[in-house]
């Protein structure tokens, strides 16, 4: 008599992730080769030579990214400008990691870009990231304004209709007093 056994390994169906938004703290990048010769960066940007990429903290308005685009006419400062713009947007639409290493980076004190990492390599396939400034200092005051800065942003997400979880990791970040949202 002769047994044959035969295993049929189940095909593993990957469960669906639900559509995230990381809300915390991270600024805007974009790779930038070379400062152009004579180009003087307004305040709200700035360009890092180490790591060849412009670098901006808030959100980039029309005005200037015009300011911006006025300041220069070489191919690779505009299409570093125009990269920049898009990843400085209240909130930016994510289907990959790489996506999130491209356009921001996380700061040294948060926790967003951890939190964006874990969810994609668990299976994660969409996610937006809304990202707040980094308080300056941490008197009563600028935790006051950084909880306003808060809400507010969390206004903005209101109008996605595909949303269906907000994590906030760097909450702790913005103070005690935004517990009580």
């Amino acid at each position: 008599m002769f047994i044959e056994k035969r295993f049929f390994l189940q095909p593993q169906v990957p469960l669906p992730t639900g559509i995230p938004a990381f809300v915390g703290f991270a600024d805007a990048i974009a790779p930038l080769t070379a400062l152009p010769q004579g180009v003087s960066l307004p305040a709200f940007v700035t360009y890092d030579s180490g790591t060849q990429r412009l670098i901006c903290a808030s959100v980039i308005t029309e005005e200037q990214r015009q300011e911006l685009l006025g300041l220069s006419s070489d191919r690779g400062f505009r299409q570093a400008v125009e990269a920049l713009y898009q990843s400085t947007q209240p909130v930016v639409s994510l289907r990959r990691l790489q996506e999130f290493t491209n356009q921001l980076i996380g700061l040294p004190n948060g926790y967003l870009a951890a939190a964006v990492q874990g969810f994609f390599e668990n299976g994660g396939t969409r996610c937006y990231v809304l990202r707040l400034q980094a308080p300056n200092e941490s008197t009563a005051q600028a935790i006051a304004l950084q909880s306003e800065n808060l809400l507010a942003a969390l206004k903005v997400l209101e109008p996605i209709a595909d949303l269906d979880l907000v994590a906030i990791p760097d909450l702790m970040g913005i103070g005690p007093t935004c517990y009580k949202l």
